[in-house]
């Protein structure tokens, strides 16, 4: 009896880098819908970004960790990508909140955290993340950089603030250097003018500073 051997399967070879394999895994990332109700508007859950990115990173070789970490009176939330190969690592710091705030908010804070730095980390955005900037636009409303409409219905001594968003702004997108605008953004005064600003503008201020974080890391690839 003659018995032939089947050929085999060419395993596809390994990437060589942690961008080779962060590349061949943001080729297969699906598209993250805004299915959970917030106070304000849908959005992505955290459960629901790590369902779609944990397999794929595992498949690509990458391993992706979050631990929270304490610098000073704040509590940090360190996600990395962990190249299973080589042991190249991409990371960044997303501030949780001050340790002295009750562990209910800390909790929060720190799932806020892990959210937006996953998302920052990997390039992705939820659908329609841009849908209110594009309706605006189209209807010759405000500039992207002003607050919503219903934001400037301020009363006196909100108005005398409506400074401070456009320099806000404008601080953010100065910086050129990823180490600086996290040690800005980290900082105590920082994260005071931050909680201290009218209605939802500290949300917008985050969706800012993850702008201004992505560029800087995007600037810093091969």
């Amino acid at each position: 009896m003659t018995v032939e051997s089947l050929p085999r399967t060419k395993r596809p070879a390994e990437p060589a880098s942690l961008w080779e394999a962060f590349a061949q895994a943001q080729e297969r990332f699906g598209p993250i819908v805004k299915d959970t109700k917030g106070a304000r508007s849908k959005y992505a859950a955290l459960d629901a970004i790590l369902d779609m990115a944990r397999p794929i990173l595992n498949e690509c070789g990458l391993i992706l960790s979050q631990p929270t970490t304490v610098e000073g009176d704040t509590l940090f939330v360190h996600t990395t990508l962990i190249h299973k190969t080589t042991g190249e690592m991409h990371s960044c710091n997303y501030p949780a909140g001050a340790i002295s705030q009750q562990h209910q908010l800390l909790g929060a804070g720190v799932t806020y955290a892990r959210r937006y730095s996953l998302l920052s980390i990997l390039g992705v955005f939820p659908e329609n993340e841009d849908d209110d900037g594009e309706k605006a636009g189209a209807a010759g409303g405000v500039n992207p950089a002003s607050p919503p409409p219903r934001q400037q219905q301020q009363n006196a001594s909100q108005a005398k603030k409506a400074d401070v968003w456009p320099r806000f702004v404008e601080k953010l997108r100065s910086f050129t250097d990823l180490d600086e605008l996290e040690r800005w953004w980290s900082s105590a005064s920082t994260q005071k003018a931050v909680d201290e600003m009218p209605g939802t503008w500290p949300e917008q201020a985050h969706e800012e500073y993850e702008k201004a974080q992505e560029r800087l890391m995007n600037a810093g690839r091969p």
